[in-house]
């Protein structure tokens, strides 16, 4: 599924290898907030909260429907052995508006 795609305010993994991003803007973890867009490019943040810009057409997979126990697990899985602070209080938030 392709960024755009995608509702604002959710967890989404990269499946693309390099995405397209600018020269400014950090490298994106495997798994990023996606704020929204902005333009051809998007506002997402890292695990650390900082801003990453992907372009609006990366392939991504949408994570935050599965629920926040679900969701701990496959970021560990993905390698995050001890998830960000970020992460989890995005994570109960989200929960709070579903």
């Amino acid at each position: 599924m392709n960024l755009y795609s995608c509702q604002p305010g959710i967890l989404v993994r990269i499946l693309e290898e390099n995405p397209k991003i600018p020269v400014d803007s950090p490298k994106p973890d495997k798994i990023v907030f996606f704020s929204h867009l902005d333009g051809m490019y998007s506002v997402c943040e890292n695990a650390n909260g900082s801003i990453v810009h992907l372009a609006a057409w990366t392939e991504v997979e949408p994570l935050s429907p599965r629920g926040e126990r679900k969701l701990l697990e496959e970021l560990q899985e993905e390698g995050y052995l001890n998830p960000h602070l970020h992460f989890k209080r995005v994570i109960r938030k989200i929960a709070k508006t579903r």
